[in-house]
């Protein structure tokens, strides 16, 4: 079942039991004339991957993959549209600030990894939308370095409350206001540890991604090792420019120039947002890194 109240199918899907409510409690807030804060967690389109027969119909007989997780995106858009109906129907939507994100992506087995724990943009690209009318324009991108952990700080300054020192997010109002602020040129990643896969931290820039990874545990089919990417020209990090020139089974890697120098730099980058967050193993996989990097810059200029 799963997604299912007691388990069953065929009875009451989670997603609309939980926007039932939340509405309710839009609904007696909305009376009270104070400001409220709610959080509504779906788990779904997280595997299994079910939904009401009725959001299947767009996808069954069409040759679409997974049709069960698109099933549940749609029930998911479904009951979002509710929320915010509600929040129309009520008279507070010009009033109340709407944030929607996910914490984390889908590889579908696709890099020998079900659905997260590893640095790939598949992971750990996700949705983060916001609505506040009359202050963020409708259908505006921000272009900048953002996460999850810059939610926090957000909120706290939305409600003129003090953002504590020890958080390692900022708030993103002056870039939702496009206001000219000063932010952060790179995004540094931490997975999450399973004991089948791989330590790993990451540092993204517009242009270049660099993951470092110590092996944990049994590996299944991830073998663990240090990766770089081309994000201009290869934005699924499809072809790892990690240790170019080399030879593979089938040779593709035995053309391309070496990339120490980038690779360093990123490594310097990626430790220095270690320190800032006190985290040692990144720390310490870019110093590794930066050693490999000298030993190969020497070999090269021999």
């Amino acid at each position: 079942g799963g997604h299912w109240v007691d388990n069953k199918r065929d009875g009451v899907y989670k997603p609309h039991q939980q926007t039932d409510q939340m509405i309710e409690f839009i609904k007696e807030q909305a009376t009270s004339g104070k400001p409220f804060f709610a959080v509504n967690g779906y788990y779904p389109p997280h595997d299994p991957y079910t939904a009401p027969k009725e959001f299947y119909e767009p996808y069954r007989g069409k040759g679409v993959p997974y049709a069960g997780y698109y099933a549940a995106v749609s029930a998911i858009d479904y009951n979002v549209g509710r929320l915010m109906t509600a929040l129309d129907e009520l008279g507070i939507a010009e009033d109340t600030i709407v944030v929607y994100y996910s914490d984390h992506g889908d590889m579908f087995s696709y890099r020998g990894s079900d659905h997260k724990f590893t640095c790939h943009e598949d992971s750990i690209k996700v949705p983060m939308i916001f609505s506040q009318p009359g202050t963020i324009e409708a259908g505006s991108v921000i272009e900048d370095f953002v996460g999850l952990q810059d939610l926090m700080p957000t909120v706290l300054d939305w409600a003129g409350l003090e953002i504590p020192d020890y958080l390692h997010g900022s708030s993103m109002t002056p870039l939702l206001r496009d206001e000219s602020t000063p932010w952060r040129e790179a995004h540094y990643t931490q997975n999450i540890t399973r004991d089948q896969f791989v330590d790993q931290r990451c540092i993204r820039t517009n242009e270049w991604k660099l993951i470092l990874s110590r092996p944990v545990g049994g590996l299944r089919s991830y073998t663990g090792n240090h990766e770089l990417y081309d994000l201009v020209n290869d934005p699924e990090e499809e072809l790892n420019l990690y240790n170019t020139p080399r030879a593979d089974g089938h040779n593709q890697y035995l053309h391309f120039p070496p990339y120490t120098e980038i690779t360093a730099e990123l490594a310097q980058l990626l430790k220095r947002y270690a320190l800032e967050i006190d985290d040692p193993l990144g720390s310490d996989l870019a110093d590794l890194c930066l050693l490999e990097m000298q030993k190969r810059s020497e070999v090269e200029g021999s």
